[in-house]
């Protein structure tokens, strides 16, 4: 009997606790999305990423490129840098929200996406510069 009660209190008080918090995100969640076009809702990721969601770029990557072309995010610092934020979930979601167009690894892409940095501060020369919030969508 003791350990009937003893189990479903272990298994209750956890989901009890943890209940008022979930809902007030889903909540949030729900009113945050609710306010965005159709458009929009096609490169909001489902879920967020650490530090990262700019939607603005997204919609400009897909203004701006062609669907044809391929693309680069260049992230602060070196190649193994930059091979890490390739690999990341927030540029597979990006991957996915600006197809066909397809994002490669190398910064010898047409069209590059500074992540965090001016033109100015990594030393790279433009025909075109967009800015969408920290970061630059470049056309090479």
């Amino acid at each position: 009997m003791w350990r009937s009660l003893v189990a479903g209190a272990v298994l209750v008080v956890p989901i009890a606790l943890t209940l008022p918090s979930t809902v007030r995100k889903d909540v949030d969640a729900i009113r945050e999305h609710r306010r965005i076009g159709a458009v929009q809702a096609e490169v909001v990721p489902p879920f967020a990423f650490a530090g990262f969601r700019n939607v603005p770029l997204l919609l400009g990557i897909r203004q701006r490129v062609p669907e044809d072309s391929s693309i680069a995010f260049v992230p602060p610092g070196g190649a193994a840098a930059r091979r890490i934020y390739v690999q990341t979930g927030w540029v597979r979601w990006a991957a996915f929200a600006i197809a066909p167009r397809v994002v490669v690894s190398g910064a010898r892409a047409p069209w590059v996406v500074l992540v965090g940095r001016t033109p100015g501060e990594a030393g790279v020369r433009a025909r075109r510069a967009w800015r969408y919030g920290e970061d630059w969508l470049l056309r090479l």
